[in-house]
């Protein structure tokens, strides 16, 4: 398992220990998953990637954008929208704090924002964003056991 596969992997047993779906998808699939899965689900729709090597140090760094949905209603009170944020805040909290327990994942920067009608898509929820670093231990073994660029001199020896 790469260091990828292993992060949704993650992702998916987090949302799933908290009663959600998970999906990894894009902003404009959101619409089309929402309309074919109701809620409550978390959406992974942005995902970047930072690599950074060193001798010692073989990290992954993710930046990540989540959609959180809790409910689709498409005309809901200020006091409805109000208690969705909420609860929504709160689920965001433990969705962290289950990926944290991972003893591999690290997490940085979470931002919230409250969301209700993202584009033409009516769900209420939250949108956030966080990084995630991971040691990468898996992705480039064959290549640190390999010697053959340790040592070159200025001949090409």
């Amino acid at each position: 398992m790469n260091t990828l596969e292993f992060t949704l992997t993650l992702f998916k047993k987090a949302s799933e220990a908290l009663g959600m779906k998970f999906v990894k998808t894009s902003a404009s699939g959101l619409e089309i998953y929402a309309n074919k899965n109701k809620p409550p689900f978390l959406a992974l729709i942005g995902l970047n990637e930072n690599l950074s090597r060193s001798v010692t140090n073989k990290l992954n760094t993710y930046d990540l954008a989540f959609v959180l949905v809790l409910e689709m209603d498409v005309d809901p009170s200020n006091d409805k929208l109000n208690e969705v944020h909420g609860e929504a805040s709160d689920l965001v909290g433990r969705f962290v704090n289950m990926v944290e327990k991972n003893h591999f994942a690290d997490t940085d920067s979470v931002l919230l924002q409250d969301m209700y009608r993202l584009g033409s898509f009516s769900g209420i929820g939250k949108t956030f964003t966080m990084s995630l670093t991971l040691a990468d231990s898996t992705s480039y073994c064959q290549d640190d056991c390999n010697v053959t660029t340790v040592n070159i001199d200025c001949d090409g020896r």
